[in-house]
Order: C-alpha cells, then structure tokens, then sequence
C-alpha cells in the first residue's frame, strides 16, 4: 500500500453519484454517501488511488467500476471484477455534462475531468 497522502471525491450529477479516488471505508460506508445515494460509477483515475476500489465495489455491487491505464497490472489481484477502462476521452454515459480528460506521463495517465456546467474540473 502507498503512503501517498490522499483524498477523494463524492460527485452528484444529476441523481448519479460518482466516488473518485476512493479512501477506506472505516467499518461501514460513510453516512454522508448513504445520504446521497448509492453511486452509481467508481472511478480509479490513476495507478496510485485504486487500493480501496474493491472495497467500495464490495460495498455497492452494481456500481460500475472505470479505472485509469496500467491500474489492473499494478493491482494484480485485487482488481477480481469487471471494469472498463478510462483510456479514450470520450465514449462514456456522462459525456454530455462531463469531459474525460486522459493527462498522459511517463510514469502513469491521470484521468481528469470537466464538469461543463459548473465549468469546475476534478
């Protein structure tokens, strides 16, 4: 596990709710989610905010897992479910109120993205 200073983000988009760069979910699943709503995506957007990706698939079954380049090899094992990957930066179902924005480096792709309303990137 990285010792990579952390946080993460809950997104409501019109009743979809997104959980980017997941943290630990400490014993139960965070009252202000619950509140929220189930998500819908879980989105890995890089090769260093995946570890708690399974935790949260585990928590909400059917929300759908997006990770970033190279996070399925790094993670070995703990990626056992299905995924799509963020390698394009179109061709997803929030396309129409979200840009994806694949940042390409050498040691790993940083998946940012642009909300058009609110004109605010993530």
């Amino acid at each position: 596990m990285s010792f990579v200073q952390s946080r993460w983000q809950r997104q409501r988009r019109q009743n979809l709710l997104e959980i980017n760069s997941s943290i630990s979910i400490p014993g139960s699943v965070d009252p202000a989610v619950e509140k929220l709503g189930a998500p819908r995506w879980i989105v890995g957007p890089n090769r260093i905010h995946y570890w708690w990706i399974p935790d949260w698939k585990n928590a909400y079954p059917t929300a759908t897992v997006y990770l970033a380049p190279r996070i399925k090899e790094q993670a070995r094992n703990r990626i056992d479910f299905d995924f799509t990957g963020l390698d394009d930066d179109r061709g997803y179902l929030w396309d129409r109120e979200i840009a994806t924005l694949p940042v390409r480096g050498k040691f790993m792709t940083e998946i940012e993205f642009f909300h058009y309303p609110s004109r605010s990137c993530s």
